[in-house]
């Protein structure tokens, strides 16, 4: 009888624990997606880049240069880059992205950017109005942002490419930076150097 007994009570204890476990597991999932939502941040990464005076979904690509064949020997002449960038906002507030600027690093430490852009909306192709974007919480979008590029440095090229952006407190915020001399290949979005 003793055995019955503490085998019930043993039973008991463990669907108690059980419950107790299932009971918190809600609010601590809960916590964890709020502490995840503190540290979150709107990013922008850099998808894909193309060098040259026409558009990437034009067919006639004879000026038309791409990461993979050179781009460092191409950033000596001024030109139209056409970079395929992707905005990701993690937040649960809407964010706005301004100013979006492509920044040229040089090996002397000289770094010159572009400021003069327009976008396109990566699926119909249609020249955006605006140079802001404001993306919703808990959403990313893909543009393109064709940035015209006039090299300030005569005898150098630049040797990593980064996008920056204006945050609402006018401070910028920058993406991880891409090296244009050793890693330009097809997968272009998959190299960063932090």
């Amino acid at each position: 009888m003793m055995e019955k007994t503490n085998s019930f009570y043993s039973a008991r204890k463990m669907a108690i624990l059980i419950v107790m476990v299932l009971a918190l597991y809600a609010p601590a999932k809960d916590l964890f997606k709020l502490v995840n939502t503190w540290f979150a941040a709107e990013t922008i990464r850099i998808v894909d880049v193309s060098f040259g005076n026409h558009l990437p979904w034009q067919s006639q690509q004879s000026n038309y240069l791409t990461v993979g064949q050179n781009a460092q020997s191409n950033l000596s002449i001024p030109q139209i880059i056409y970079t395929k960038l992707q905005l990701s906002n993690p937040t649960s507030a809407a964010k706005t992205y301004r100013k979006i600027w492509l920044n040229f690093l040089h090996e002397n430490g000289d770094l010159e950017y572009t400021t003069d852009y327009v976008f396109y909306n990566a699926d119909t192709r249609q020249r955006l109005i605006g140079n802001s974007i404001e993306l919703g919480p808990n959403s990313h979008i893909d543009v393109i942002a064709a940035h015209r590029f006039i090299p300030s440095y005569k005898d150098t090229r630049p040797v990593s490419m980064s996008v920056s952006w204006e945050k609402p407190n006018l401070l910028r915020d920058s993406a991880c930076k891409y090296s244009l001399v050793n890693n330009s290949s097809n997968t272009f979005h998959h190299q960063c150097n932090d």
